[in-house]
């Protein structure tokens, strides 16, 4: 069994959690590299991401994970097809945990093919796929790096990315 586990989160067919030790452990479907362990084997018991500590809190979507660190940053693994990683490129499933071209982030919230930060400003940016207008920046344009949430005051304190959209709660109790 795991032991000093602070967090939780789960994908399509696989499981991710956070150790307080700030170690990522994962098990579960790996065909796209969602497990962050160098393979694309599926695994029935966690198997440590690589080179991935100081974690701080794990994202998941249905093919691509990604972690915060202490030190603001982030940093994501698994299907980038869309450019869901963060990182400006479209590319072959990462294997391995790559740094996200983000930093400052408070939370991260994954969905289908996309992602988005809240950034401790209060400010909310996304990447990744974009076909529903699921980014929120006025386009249906997919987007290789972070962009800014346009109409959001700058008060965000929580955010969740469903599958195609994406919602934000503010400060005032609004949504």
């Amino acid at each position: 069994p795991l032991t000093g586990v602070i967090g939780i989160d789960a994908g399509y067919g696989y499981h991710c959690v956070l150790k307080m030790d700030g170690t990522v452990w994962c098990w579960g479907n790996n065909d796209r590299g969602q497990l962050g362990d160098g393979s694309t084997t599926t695994r029935s018991s966690p198997a440590q991401v690589t080179n991935l500590t100081e974690v701080i809190g794990i994202g998941l979507g249905p093919f691509h994970a990604c972690a915060r660190k202490r030190d603001g940053s982030v940093w994501c693994w698994g299907d980038n097809t869309s450019g869901q990683i963060g990182d400006g490129v479209t590319s072959e499933p990462r294997l391995t945990p790559v740094r996200s071209s983000v930093s400052d982030v408070a939370e991260l919230s994954l969905g289908d093919d996309y992602s988005c930060a809240r950034f401790v400003n209060g400010t909310v940016r996304c990447w990744g796929a974009n076909a529903n207008g699921q980014l929120g920046d006025g386009s249906t344009t997919a987007r290789l790096s972070p962009v800014q949430v346009i109409n959001l005051p700058p008060s965000v304190v929580s955010i969740s990315a469903g599958g195609l959209h994406t919602c934000a709660r503010m400060a005032d109790g609004t949504l």
